[in-house]
């Protein structure tokens, strides 16, 4: 909540992150409880949240004085992804989901966010402005090898998979 002479304004985003409880079936049953990650700005700082699938015990994930947002899960439920200040420029995380074995994935001096774990698990998807633009990159999780895969004045957002992780 952020309070303004007589205005109050309250902030909260809920990112398309769910993920079963556990993190054992990607695809649940509707019986299934899930897990919800989200970024809630409140009051100097972005910070993501862990909460049941209905929104109750909302707690801290991570909690760090710069801006950590735009968090998605894994495909296995197992490890979250998300986009940091933590080291001075915009760059991708990813962390179990216990909040342990922190690994940046980027380090670029350009802005790197909204990252995307491919359904193999080998490969993440990302904008990044690298090129002088915003456009979708690859990172080849076990070599750390990039490539720009949308390369044209247009800013790409929100890249995402096709369930077999091909790319198109």
């Amino acid at each position: 909540v952020m309070r303004t002479g007589c205005f109050t304004l309250s902030l909260l985003f809920l990112i398309l992150l769910c993920s079963p409880a556990g993190g054992q079936n990607p695809r649940p049953t509707p019986d299934e409880r899930y897990t919800v990650a989200f970024a809630s700005v409140a009051p100097l700082n972005t910070d993501i949240f862990i909460a049941a699938g209905d929104g109750s015990d909302a707690r801290p994930f991570l909690a760090h004085p710069d801006l950590d947002y735009n968090a998605s899960f894994s495909p296995d439920g197992r490890s979250i992804v998300f986009t940091s200040t933590r080291n001075g420029s915009a760059d991708i995380y990813r962390v179990g989901i216990d909040g342990a074995s922190l690994q940046r994935l980027t380090n670029d001096r350009a802005f790197d966010d909204q990252g995307a774990v491919s359904p193999d698990g080998r490969s993440l998807a990302f904008v990044s402005s690298r090129s002088g633009q915003a456009d979708i990159w690859l990172l080849e999780l076990a070599t750390g090898a990039t490539r720009n895969v949308t390369n044209h004045p247009g800013g790409d957002f929100r890249p995402s998979w096709s369930p077999d992780s091909s790319s198109g």
